[in-house]
């Protein structure tokens, strides 16, 4: 289990890495007409946050049990359609998995600021997630969601201490034309950052407001 998360972890600092290079090959959208093969993980979302002088980003992929390998994304006149081989894919599998990466770090700007230092590692601990399905102003919440917190592996510089959270949750049927929104929670309740996108019109990354949010007065019932 440890080595899966640390294999995702790798894939994911590629993936940060990726986002920071100017007009990235994740920033280049494919042709017009030419199917896009799609692999799991698929990375659908990202957000960047701060608290102070600490600063946050999180990087989800999502899983589907193979359903998603083999999956092609054709931009056509009419919109985007999924497909494999001839069959039209319109529909989330019944479950799915999203591993999100997190990491926590001292920002390399610094301003004045009347937040107390931050303990990131207890903050990062103590994480929860809220999920559901979003179209237009209507979101859907998921259905059992589930979720798992890994620490990360400790590996110079601090900078590279990377978290793992493993969210499962059942998809009711949801198109994948519907964008999942991941909402990343505070211990005591605060919107840290929303992570959304779907598989049918790729990546997406969000910057965030920390705590621009209300306090969620939902009990944290994903916990294990």
């Amino acid at each position: 289990m440890l080595t899966s998360h640390k294999t995702r972890a790798m894939g994911s600092a590629i993936l940060m890495a990726a986002l920071c290079l100017p007009g990235g090959a994740l920033a280049r959208a494919p042709k017009k007409n030419k199917a896009e093969r799609i692999m799991e993980p698929v990375g659908f979302g990202a957000a960047t946050g701060r608290i102070g002088n600490s600063c946050f980003f999180f990087v989800a992929n999502m899983t589907g049990g193979g359903f998603f390998t083999g999956l092609e994304r054709l931009r056509t006149s009419e919109g985007i359609v999924l497909r494999k081989g001839p069959q039209l894919q319109k529909y989330y599998p019944e479950q799915i998995a999203v591993d999100i990466e997190g990491r926590a770090f001292e920002c390399h700007t610094r301003v004045a600021s009347a937040t107390p230092p931050l303990n990131t590692w207890n903050f990062m601990k103590l994480l929860w997630f809220k999920a559901g399905w979003q179209k237009d102003s209507q979101v859907l919440p998921a259905e059992k969601l589930r979720y798992d917190t890994f620490e990360p592996v400790w590996w110079p510089p601090e900078q590279s201490r990377s978290w793992t959270y493993h969210l499962t949750m059942r998809t009711s049927g949801a198109p994948l034309t519907d964008d999942l929104l991941i909402v990343v929670l505070s211990d005591e309740g605060k919107e840290v950052v929303r992570i959304a996108g779907n598989v049918s019109t790729g990546y997406h990354t969000h910057s965030s407001l920390l705590f621009a949010g209300q306090t969620e007065k939902d009990n944290k019932d994903g916990r294990k």
